[in-house]
């Protein structure tokens, strides 16, 4: 935690002096109505700069990249982790926190990784943890190692079950503060934040190499002792969701 607390969030943005006002009267123009065409006006801006930029060693982010970059103490949040189909303002807060709050989260700590003792009792234990859920469901047993996980496996489970309780745990603090949100098709918060969730990572995730489990079955070990949450929580033609213990 320290680590994270010591890190400056910034919004990427490189500009010459000369393409500040364009942006600017860009900016000034966007509305809600106009957000598509304003976009597509602003990846033109962008694409007239890409030779220059090409050359510029200081220029080391896509503006329309998804992925945050750490330069030093200071971490930076390209302009594309903004737009849809990841964000957008008209959609519900359960929903943000549940794709970009887990996808930010889950960035972080992959980029702060070799600040994190890899081996620590924690890591293991929790990788263990979630991994024991995921055998016992899938009525898998483990004979002399056969799927026992390397310790980068274990990492990786431990760091993508973490970012669903950090991104959880800042959507249950946003609503203390401000306890309406929107939803979708009348779903209860917690269940349309976890939906969210449990899609986006259906879909795609860089990190599949390393885990040995689908992302959406954190679902069930995070849900072991609540009743708020949905059933149902996974991909296709995946195994099918069980009560346990915490980790």
């Amino acid at each position: 935690m320290k680590r994270v607390d010591s890190l400056i969030p910034r919004l990427w943005i490189t500009l010459d002096s000369s393409s500040e006002a364009e942006l600017d009267l860009l900016l000034s123009e966007s509305s809600t109505q106009t957000f598509f065409s304003n976009y597509v006006r602003l990846l033109s801006f962008w694409q007239k700069r890409g030779n220059k930029l090409l050359f510029e060693q200081a220029e080391v982010i896509n503006p329309v990249s998804v992925t945050p970059l750490l330069l030093g103490n200071e971490l930076f949040f390209p302009p594309g982790m903004f737009v849809p189909p990841l964000f957008h303002s008209t959609y519900p807060r359960a929903m943000h926190y549940g794709i970009m709050g887990f996808l930010i989260a889950k960035d972080i700590l992959h980029l702060i990784l070799p600040d994190i003792y890899s081996y620590s009792a924690t890591v293991h234990a929790v990788g263990k943890c979630v991994w024991t859920h995921y055998l016992a469901v899938t009525e898998k047993e483990e004979h002399d190692g056969a799927l026992s996980l390397s310790p980068v496996q274990l990492q990786e489970v431990w760091l993508q079950y973490s970012a669903l309780q950090i991104a959880l745990q800042a959507y249950n603090q946003s609503l203390k503060s401000n306890p309406s949100d929107t939803s979708v098709s009348g779903l209860p918060f917690i269940p349309l934040f976890l939906r969210a969730f449990s899609q986006v990572n259906c879909d795609s995730d860089r990190y599949r190499d390393f885990m040995p489990l689908e992302p959406s079955f954190l679902t069930t070990v995070l849900c072991s002792t609540s009743n708020r949450c949905p059933t149902n929580l996974h991909c296709p033609n995946k195994s099918q969701q069980h009560s346990f213990r915490t980790c």
